[in-house]
């Protein structure tokens, strides 16, 4: 974690002129969060909303940072100021990933809310979240924040016990293909006890309470959110979120906007994490659904 924190500075310091790019830290003293402010490199109103991103979990949020940062940096060009920032128990922020849970995270995000209203003026915010960040960002709207004025969602996570399996899978996949370990039994073997392999996801820590919060998410009992905030929704409908949005469209089909992007690209797997793509029309959909809150 240090590393990254310092090879975040070091590129702040030599491209801070440029860029306009500033490493923080905020929030309580006893959960520190580590955070990248992307002041806006054009003149800009405090009318123009800012943007937090929320990030994806574990694996997921490595290989999609590449993406986090390009957005970042296409929406300070655009003249949004824009935050990216680690939940606790993740990245470079305070705790251990064995922390980490939905409704930590959640508070986490309202804190990165007002610190980004305090460092920008901006009278509007604009949350943009990826996979279980959009799930955070549900959760967290519940809240409403003052100053929130839209959700965009890319591929949000609405069945909580089918992505655990999706991770157990994973993990083990990882165990079998990458990582030579002297088991007795192979790692799909293991796996057919339904109780193995539940406490980690390819290198993070999932907590018993992190667990029972993700199996609460459901598509049978999920709700928008009833306060007035816009909802816009990224999916590529072929992918199981893609179903699983469907599913719940059926109960209430005016309440959110809907963009279709066939990005094609599989953040999960093992190539993902070594590759510099960058879905160009999911980018262009985003930064799109932000600005037209200007």
């Amino acid at each position: 974690m240090g590393y990254y924190l310092q090879q975040t500075c070091s590129l702040h310091k030599m491209n801070n002129a440029q860029t306009n790019v500033t490493p923080i830290a905020f929030g309580a003293p006893n959960r520190r969060l580590f955070g990248i402010y992307h002041a806006p490199q054009t003149q800009a109103t405090v009318s123009r909303p800012a943007v937090v991103l929320c990030n994806a979990f574990g694996q997921e949020a490595i290989r999609a940072h590449r993406f986090q940062r390009s957005l970042a940096e296409r929406l300070a060009r655009a003249g949004h100021a824009v935050l990216r920032f680690d939940y606790f128990g993740t990245g470079d922020s305070m705790g251990e990933d064995a922390d980490g849970d939905l409704d930590g995270w959640s508070g986490d995000l309202l804190m990165a809310h007002g610190e980004l209203q305090h460092l920008s003026g901006a009278i509007r915010v604009v949350w943009v979240g990826m996979r279980l960040g959009a799930t955070v960002a549900l959760r967290a709207t519940h809240v409403a924040p003052i100053g929130l004025s839209r959700l965009i969602l890319w591929d949000p996570i609405l069945d909580g016990t089918r992505y655990l399996e999706f991770l157990r899978e994973r993990h083990v996949t990882s165990l079998e293909n990458v990582y030579s370990l002297p088991l007795r039994l192979a790692p799909r073997e293991v796996a057919q006890d339904l109780t193995c392999y539940r406490d980690e996801a390819i290198g993070f820590a999932i907590s018993p309470l992190f667990r029972t919060q993700l199996s609460e998410v459901s598509i049978e009992t999920h709700r928008w959110p009833t306060n007035p905030v816009d909802i816009h929704v990224v999916i590529e409908p072929t992918s199981p979120e893609g179903n699983d949005f469907a599913q719940v469209q059926i109960r209430d089909p005016d309440r959110v906007r809907v963009y279709v992007v066939n990005h094609g690209t599989n953040w999960t797997t093992d190539t993902a994490g070594n590759t510099p793509l960058v879905p160009t029309n999911a980018l262009m959909a985003i930064t799109q659904q932000v600005g037209e809150t200007a």
